[in-house]
C-alpha cells in the first residue's frame, strides 16, 4: 500500500511537514591570508570591548604560551568558534593560507622545543605534569563546572585518564590546588618549578589565575578568587605575566 494511501501515514506526514528539517551551512574557513603578514590567532573575544585577553581560558592559556615565548602573532577575534579547526578556538592562521589547530601550534610555527621543555631538570618537567594536571582537571572543573567534557590540555602530554574523571570537584581541593601552586612558586621566583624561563606551566598557570581573579561578584567559584588574593606571591605572577602578555599584544 502506498503510503499516500494509508491514513495514519498521511497524517504522520502531515505533522512532520509543520517542522522541516533545515541543515545550516559550514562556517567558512578565511580564504585569505592574514592582512598583517604576521601568523594569526584566532580567539574568543574579551567581554570587556577591546580588551586583548581572551575571556576563554584555552584560547588565554595560548595567547600566554606564545607571548612568553617571545612569538610574534596578531589576533582576530571576530571568526566564529565553527570556522575554527574542528570547530574550535583557538586556531592559528598562517600567512601560507593554512590554519592549526592549538595542539600543532608549536610545530607550525617551527618552534624548537626546549631541553626538559624549558624546566630546569627531567624531574621538574615530570612534576609539571602533575600540576598541569591539577590546573587543568581540579581547578579547570571548579571554574567550569558545566563544561562537558574537558576541553583538553595545553601541552597534549598528559595521559587522558588524568582529565576523564567525571566526579565533581570541591571547593575545598581547588583551594588545596591554589595553596599547592602558591607553594611551588616560592616568595621570590619568577617562574614555577624554579624554571630559568617561561614554561607551559606558567602559560597554563596565569590563564587560570587571570579567569579567576576576573570572576564576576556572586560567582558560584567566588571563594578561589579569595584564595588567589591571598597568596601575594601568585598576584605578583599574574601582575608580571599579565603585563608581558598585553604589551605583546596591543
Amino acid at each position: 500500500m502506498a503510503t499516500t494511501e494509508n491514513p495514519v501515514l498521511v497524517s504522520v506526514h502531515k505533522f512532520l511537514a509543520r517542522f522541516p528539517l533545515y541543515t545550516y551551512p559550514a562556517w567558512p574557513l578565511s580564504t585569505t591570508a592574514p592582512p598583517s603578514g604576521l601568523p594569526t590567532l584566532w580567539i574568543h573575544p574579551s567581554t570587556k570591548g577591546q580588551e586583548p585577553l581572551s575571556s576563554d581560558v584555552e584560547c588565554l592559556k595560548w595567547q600566554a604560551w606564545l607571548a612568553l615565548r617571545g612569538v610574534a602573532v596578531s589576533l582576530r577575534s571576530d571568526v566564529h568558534p565553527d570556522g575554527g579547526v574542528d570547530g574550535k578556538l583557538p586556531t592559528l592562521h598562517l600567512p601560507d593560507n593554512t590554519v592549526h589547530p592549538a595542539h600543532a601550534i608549536p610545530s607550525a610555527l617551527s618552534i624548537a622545543s626546549l631541553p626538559h621543555e624549558g624546566y630546569a631538570s627531567a624531574e621538574a618537567e615530570l612534576e609539571s605534569k602533575a600540576f598541569l594536571a591539577l590546573l587543568e582537571s581540579t581547578l579547570h572543573k571548579a571554574l567550569f563546572p558545566d563544561e562537558n567534557p574537558p576541553r583538553g590540555p595545553i601541552t597534549g602530554i598528559l595521559p587522558p585518564e588524568w582529565l576523564a574523571s567525571v566526579k565533581p570537584v570541591s571547593f575545598v581541593e581547588a583551594r588545596e590546588a591554589i595553596t599547592a601552586l602558591s607553594g611551588r612558586l616560592g616568595s621570590t621566583d619568577v617562574w614555577f618549578l624554579g624554571s630559568e624561563r617561561p614554561t607551559a606551566l606558567d602559560a597554563a598557570a596565569f590563564a587560570y589565575l587571570h579567569t579567576a581573579l576576573t570572576l564576576k561578584v556572586g560567582h558560584p567559584a567566588e571563594v578561589i578568587k579569595r584564595e588567589v588574593e591571598r597568596r601575594p606571591n601568585l598576584l605578583r605572577f599574574h601582575q608580571n605575566v599579565e603585563e608581558e602578555v598585553r604589551n605583546a599584544f596591543q
